[in-house]
């Protein structure tokens, strides 16, 4: 009983993780929008303007890459500790898009320590497979 109130409330966690990385997008983009806004002003200097779109490229990376791939991972992780499958969590994905088990078994373990799920080699084979399951319908 008590590995169960553990797991649960690991999941409370992982979804205040999820909004917070939704949110952190937000006021990036919204930093992104000012910025890029500054870079198009004539009254500012070319040094300023220059500045700022280096700024608008910096956030933007950040956003597309670090925040989004840590909200992805978040996501499947949770959807993986409630049992979904994956192709219902993640409909569609293009080609070039692939999840590493490794790093997709790490945030499992970070949100399941101490729960039945323990054992990382054992956890990495089971989302290499959860990955490759097909849904039933």
């Amino acid at each position: 009983m008590e590995e169960q109130t553990q797991v649960t409330d690991r999941r409370a966690e992982l979804k205040i993780k999820i909004k917070s990385l939704a949110a952190e997008g937000q006021l990036i983009r919204v930093d992104e929008n000012k910025a890029k806004k500054l870079s198009r002003d004539r009254h500012l200097s070319k040094k300023t303007r220059e500045s700022n779109r280096a700024k608008v490229i910096s956030l933007h990376d950040h956003r597309v890459t670090v925040v989004r791939d840590a909200a992805r991972y978040s996501l499947l992780a949770y959807a993986y500790i409630r049992g979904m499958p994956y192709r219902v969590a993640e409909a569609s994905t293009r080609p070039g898009n692939a999840i590493h088990s490794t790093r997709l078994a790490k945030d499992i373990l970070k949100f399941t320590s101490g729960g039945a799920l323990s054992g990382r080699p054992a956890l990495e084979l089971d989302v290499m497979q959860w990955l490759v399951k097909k849904p039933e319908e």
